[in-house]
C-alpha cells in the first residue's frame, strides 16, 4: 500500500472541507452546486486516472468514472439554472 503526497494530503483535505461545507454550512444553491460539481469532476479525474493506469479493475473504474462524470454535469447544469 503506497502513502499519500502532501500533495494528496492536501487535495484530500480541501474536498474533505469542501464536502463539509456543503453538508453543514448552509451554502446558498447556487455556491453548493458549483462546490459540488468540483468534487464530483475530481473523482471522475481521478478514477479516470486509474482506469488508464491500472490494468486491474478497469472496467469498475471506467464505471465510477462516468457516474461520477454525470454528477458533475447534473451538478453543473443546476450551477447555471438549468
Amino acid at each position: 500500500m503506497s502513502t499519500l503526497k502532501p500533495l494528496q494530503w492536501g487535495l484530500l483535505l480541501l474536498i474533505a472541507g469542501a464536502g463539509l461545507y456543503t453538508l453543514f454550512g448552509q451554502p446558498s444553491a447556487s455556491v453548493r452546486a458549483g462546490i459540488l460539481a468540483a468534487i464530483y469532476g475530481a473523482a471522475a479525474c481521478a478514477y479516470a486516472v486509474m482506469a488508464w493506469q491500472k490494468q486491474e479493475n478497469r472496467g469498475l473504474n471506467v464505471l465510477f468514472a462516468t457516474v461520477f462524470l454525470l454528477l458533475a454535469v447534473g451538478q453543473a447544469n443546476m450551477l447555471w439554472g438549468g
